[in-house]
């Protein structure tokens, strides 16, 4: 029977018999005598021990046993001593040779500094050869990074006599020098100058965090502990919302609700206990862990049914007629109570048509998911959509509900109301236009205690009171400003409909045809933009200069076309 001890050598723990210990720590002892009065003694020792460390942790992989006298014996064998004492006669086998980043002659991490190491090839070459990668897509890029990330940094003894295929002894250790610095490393910096100004640039970064890692260290678990608490945050009201959402069933959403909780409350736990608390840690209990396997399986179980279960799609079109008597109509629209968490939002949207007639087209399309076509018309069904037609007055709510006992299947609901020529609309809210399909479409904005009269013409819907009869609108400024940027600035349409100033554009953005007339241009779209209030006289300017820009650029006919039809819908009746 051995006593066995455990020790730790180069910061890794070793089980040992105890007279295979007493022979080792003899046998360091005497190397420490022997590196006393050498100069970088005490870096030749670790890398000695680090040297041990290897050879241990290979007889020792994957297997809880001790480390023999005898094995302890042959490593020391291996390793040898200093100078010729005790050393052994047979050659040292020659080991196949590791690539590592040479960091003594890197430019950016050191890879190709190690290949030029490893296997004796001018470091040049080979950083051509990843220069020239770089324009296949950014293969080149791509394969550095995996090597940086894959390869060690030559940093000890040991790696650069691995480096050169030489098994690592004392007496080698104690005899490898720094790796040279190539003659050319200055020359291939300049010649690689975005490269080495980006190999600065991370040295710095990694050496300042590296300098500052307590400060970062406590910032990163200051960060993450705040967006913990976010998400907890967030969570929370998730939870809150999903539990009045009508997924599931009322007791399995209950459940859910608490496997997620209960999945908050342990993370919480692990990270602040484990990562976030200082010295000694206290970690989890570890049966807490493994039970989150249970929550996050009937989450996953969830979600996989719920996909499943909205698989299709269906949509149902309902269709009102109105017929306005003396062509008017009063729009009222219901918002729901703000303490109604059940209430979900409807979109309406108005067009108007070419039609003469006068009845108002009014389209209510129901939608929803399901699984199946009994479950897609069940879904439709229980859709509680509320509208009325009376007296010339159509209400809208602007919200649906479900019935009760019943699922949320992503069941939607809009209104389309096509709108003839000719019809004055008095509306409970605001309007705004939408000009981003072929033809304008209206909104419902905000409710308006003002009164909002709307008067359809061609394709709009024009505001008619007091204040705006005689003026352009916001809406109709809206639609003029579109077709001005449709026309003149199609490349940079975004741009020029939302920036104040627009700068001078050139080249392939503004269309060569308008270069005679630049000063022109822009001079319009600055009216267009800062004139406080375009009346009749504004547009009437502005269809003068139009009208000569037509002359020489056809393309200009719609917009011309739209001012006209907004002076003739300004201008006061004779």
């Amino acid at each position: 029977m051995n006593k066995v001890v455990n020790i730790e050598i180069a910061k890794q723990v070793f089980w040992i018999e105890e007279l295979g210990y007493q022979t080792l720590q003899a046998y360091l002892e005497k190397l420490k005598q022997q590196l006393a009065t050498q100069e970088f003694g005490d870096e030749i020792f670790e890398d000695i021990e680090l040297r041990f460390a290897e050879l241990f942790y290979g007889v020792n992989e994957g297997k809880q046993r001790a480390i023999t006298l005898e094995q302890a014996k042959e490593f020391i064998a291996q390793v040898g001593y200093l100078g010729d004492e005790e050393s052994v006669d047979e050659p040292v086998e020659k080991t196949t040779p590791k690539t590592y980043l040479d960091d003594n002659n890197k430019i950016v991490a050191g890879v190709c500094a190690g290949f030029s190491l490893r296997f004796n090839i001018p470091a040049l070459l080979i950083r051509l050869a990843f220069t020239g990668a770089i324009a296949t897509f950014g293969f080149g890029i791509v394969m550095y990074l995996i090597l940086w990330f894959s390869f060690d940094k030559n940093n000890s003894r040991n790696k650069v006599l691995a480096s050169k295929g030489e098994t690592a002894t004392a007496q080698k250790i104690a005899a490898v020098g720094d790796v040279p610095k190539s003659k050319f490393l200055t020359l291939q910096r300049v010649l690689f100058l975005p490269f080495s100004a980006i190999g600065l640039a991370i040295h710095i970064i990694v050496h300042g965090i590296f300098a500052q890692r307590a400060f970062f260290r406590w910032l990163l678990k200051n960060v993450l502990l705040l967006a913990l608490l976010v998400v907890l945050g967030l969570l929370g009201i998730g939870i809150s919302e999903f539990n009045h959402d009508q997924i599931y069933y009322q007791w399995v959403q209950w459940i859910l609700s608490a496997a997620t909780i209960y999945l908050m409350v342990v993370g919480g736990v692990v990270f602040i206990r484990e990562y976030y608390l200082e010295k000694p840690r206290r970690p989890v209990n570890r049966t807490l862990k493994m039970l989150t396997t249970v929550p996050i399986a009937l989450i996953i179980t969830s979600v996989f049914y719920l996909m499943v279960e909205m698989s299709d799609e269906k949509q149902l079109t309902r269709q009102v007629t109105i017929t306005p008597e003396n062509n008017m109509m009063t729009l009222a629209i219901v918002e729901p109570d703000r303490d109604n968490y059940l209430a979900r939002n409807v979109d309406i949207e108005l067009v108007t048509t070419a039609n003469d007639a006068s009845d108002i087209q009014v389209s209510l399309v129901y939608f929803s998911n399901g699984r199946s076509e009994p479950a897609l018309s069940e879904n439709i069904e229980a859709i509680d959509y509320q509208y009325s037609v009376s007296d010339n007055v159509l209400t809208l709510n602007r919200y649906f509900q479900l019935f009760p006992e019943t699922f949320n299947r992503g069941q939607r609901v809009t209104v389309r109301i096509e709108v003839p020529q000719q019809i004055t609309i008095d509306s409970s809210h605001l309007m705004l236009v939408n000009i981003k399909r072929e033809s304008p479409r209206y909104i419902i904005d905000k409710v308006s205690e003002s009164t909002n009269v709307y008067r359809s013409a061609s394709n709009y819907l024009h505001e008619f009171n007091e204040l705006d009869n005689n003026r352009v609108t916001s809406n109709e400024r809206l639609i003029l400003l579109g077709q001005f940027c449709d026309v003149f600035f199609a490349k940079l349409h975004w741009r020029c409909m939302n920036s104040e100033e627009m700068p001078v554009l050139k080249d392939e953005r503004f269309d060569a045809s308008f270069q005679d007339d630049r000063d022109t241009i822009y001079a319009l779209l600055t009216k267009i933009k800062q004139v406080k209030t375009l009346d009749i006289k504004s547009l009437t300017e502005l269809s003068s200069t139009i009208a000569i820009l037509k002359k020489k650029h056809p393309q200009v006919e719609e917009l011309s076309q739209y001012i006209q039809h907004l002076i003739l819908i300004k201008r006061p009746p004779s």
